[in-house]
C-alpha cells in the first residue's frame, strides 16, 4: 500500500526506506517484483537496507553507509573485488580447519566430502564467506 501511495503521482525518483522490515515472505516477494517493474520502467530508486541479498537483487549499485559516511559505492562485482576477496569455504572437523577459496562453494564441499573417510563419530562445521 505504501509503494502504491508513493507511485500515485508518477515521480521519477522513489526514495524506499527498508520496505520490507516486518513484512511476511511472501508479501516481501510481491514487494520485490514491484520495485523491478517501476525500475523497468524507468524509475529511479533509492532503496535503504540491512539486507545484502535484498541489495543484490535489486539494486544496480551498492552504497555502504555507516554513521552518515559513504564508505564505499560501486556495483556489487565492483565492491566484492574491491572489500570482499575471493569467496572462502571454510571446514571445520575434528578441531582442524581447511580453507579454501572458490567460486563454487557446493561442488568444492562435495569434492572434500567424498574424499573425507566416514566415521559416526566425525564432526564438522559449515562455513561460507
Amino acid at each position: 500500500m505504501n509503494i502504491a501511495a508513493a507511485v500515485v503521482h508518477d515521480p521519477e525518483l522513489l526514495l524506499l526506506d527498508e520496505p520490507t522490515v516486518g513484512v511476511d515472505p511472501q508479501s516481501r516477494n510481491s514487494i520485490f517484483d514491484s520495485i523491478l517493474e517501476l525500475h523497468r520502467q524507468g524509475r529511479t530508486i533509492i532503496y535503504t537496507t540491512h539486507y545484502m541479498e535484498e541489495a543484490e537483487r535489486l539494486c544496480d549499485r551498492i552504497a555502504i553507509v555507516d554513521a552518515g559516511k559513504l564508505l564505499a559505492l560501486g556495483t556489487l562485482n565492483e565492491l566484492l573485488a574491491t572489500h570482499g576477496g575471493p569467496p572462502t569455504l571454510i571446514v571445520k572437523t575434528n578441531g582442524s580447519e581447511q580453507r579454501t577459496q572458490t567460486a563454487d562453494p557446493l561442488a568444492e564441499l562435495n569434492r572434500i566430502a567424498s574424499s573425507s573417510p566416514r566415521s559416526e563419530e566425525h564432526t564438522s562445521e559449515l562455513q561460507s564467506r
